[in-house]
């Protein structure tokens, strides 16, 4: 993607801001020039319309996602700072991630490419868990160990778990960037092999004593 000037970045972190904040459905130019103190008019100089923002918007946010999902951990001792990651990506887009159904109800444009981009990385994760599978951190794939299904079953967690977490933020039931690592740790341990435990465990405990960095 191109580099963008100064300006254009302060109007994207603005706008992401405030969408973050306020829902996809409820940010408009005026908000973000007024977040900016600058007038419409010289929002629109540099965007001429909303979709153009958000088409630059948008465009940043499958940068970061393929940059996330085209290097799945090939090694099990990354996982821990994938999910960090992950988790981060999640907090930085939330206005998406808070649910994916509307967001692509209100810009259907943007709908075909997520439906080709979800099952190319899901056969990215099942690939990387066959890697895993290989090198005896994971159990072989039989009945009991179902990879296709665990496949599903992370991105369900990963798909849903915001716009859940954001629903419970302020309850006893608020999730900490600690919760979420745990919520996939859960689905996963009874796969791993004892040599699979001891390695995610040891790079867990390394993010512990990091405060879980970015």
């Amino acid at each position: 993607m191109k580099e963008l000037s100064a300006t254009k970045k302060k109007i994207i972190e603005q706008s992401i801001a405030l969408l973050n904040a306020k829902g996809a459905a409820n940010v408009k130019m005026r908000d973000v020039s007024g977040a900016l103190d600058i007038s419409v008019g010289n929002l629109t100089y540099h965007y001429p319309k909303w979709e153009k923002l958000m088409d630059e918007i948008f465009g940043l946010f499958r940068t970061d996602m393929d940059g996330l999902y085209n290097h799945f951990p090939k090694d099990i001792s990354e996982v821990a700072l994938y999910i960090n990651r992950i988790y981060n990506l999640q907090l930085r887009y939330a206005f998406i991630f808070a649910d994916f159904y509307v967001f692509f109800q209100q810009y259907p444009k943007y709908a075909p490419v997520m439906e080709a981009f979800f099952p190319q990385r899901m056969n990215i994760m099942r690939e990387a868990l066959q890697r895993l599978i290989e090198k005896k951190y994971l159990h072989p794939q039989s009945e009991k160990h179902n990879y296709d299904l665990l496949v599903k079953n992370t991105w369900l967690i990963l798909s849903g778990w915001h716009g859940f977490s954001m629903i419970l933020k302020d309850t006893a039931y608020a999730f900490s960037k600690k919760e979420f690592f745990l919520s996939i740790w859960n689905i996963y341990a009874a796969h791993l092999t004892q040599r699979g435990k001891l390695i995610v465990r040891k790079s867990y405990r390394a993010l512990q004593k990091n405060e879980f960095p970015e």
